[in-house]
């Protein structure tokens, strides 16, 4: 079945048999008067060097998403905002964790869980894909946000983590001194770096 809004084609979707009096739910395609925008950045750290404690840099990443209901009337909309973090496991890299700083309360609440942020506009977040699927939401990294936007206003979701790795001072070498390294055959090479001009590959 293909849709068209105001003569112009939007989408092709299916509807499957339906008794009389029967329900059912189909994609009309998207609806020009929600907006939504997203940014992400990001700004590192490096601790300073000391004999006694590892040094490590840590990266602020802060993930903003606006949704802008631009419809007027009584013309309310539901939204299941899906957003992630990265996960760092101490079996296959001990040397990077990380930690959620927010939504807070999320990273304290148990899988599933509804977290109440507190907002005005009623916003609530809980591990899981979506609002029935919350399997391995924590241990994946997944969570959402969901809520009820009146027409005419616009909802701000934040959430930020930090990633800290263990600093590597990175060697670069000019050019000139980029050859293949040269060994003895009596003398066996223990770690051999492979370094290129510019570039920060061990």
């Amino acid at each position: 079945m293909s849709v068209f809004f105001d003569t112009l084609f939007v989408s092709k979707t299916s509807i499957l048999d339906i008794a009389t009096g029967d329900t059912f739910s189909c994609t009309l395609g998207m609806d020009t008067l929600i907006r939504v925008s997203h940014e992400l950045t990001e700004s590192s750290v490096t601790s300073p060097p000391s004999k006694f404690v590892e040094q490590y840099t840590t990266t602020t990443y802060v993930s903003t998403t606006k949704f802008h209901n631009r419809h007027t009337g009584d013309y309310t909309i539901t939204i299941v905002g899906r957003s992630s973090i990265p996960t760092a496991s101490a079996d296959d890299d001990p040397d990077t964790k990380v930690f959620l700083k927010g939504p807070k309360g999320l990273a304290e609440s148990e899988e599933g869980e509804e977290v109440d942020l507190g907002r005005e506009d009623g916003f609530k977040v809980k591990w899981g894909k979506d609002l029935e699927d919350t399997v391995n939401g924590q241990k994946e990294g997944n969570f959402i946000w969901y809520g009820v936007i009146p027409p005419g206003e616009e909802v701000v979701l934040v959430s930020e983590w930090d990633v800290r790795e263990t600093f590597i001072d990175w060697l670069v070498l000019p050019p000139a001194l980029c050859h293949p390294p040269q060994y003895s055959r009596n003398e066996p090479p223990g770690r051999i770096y492979s370094v290129r001009y510019g570039d920060k590959r061990g």
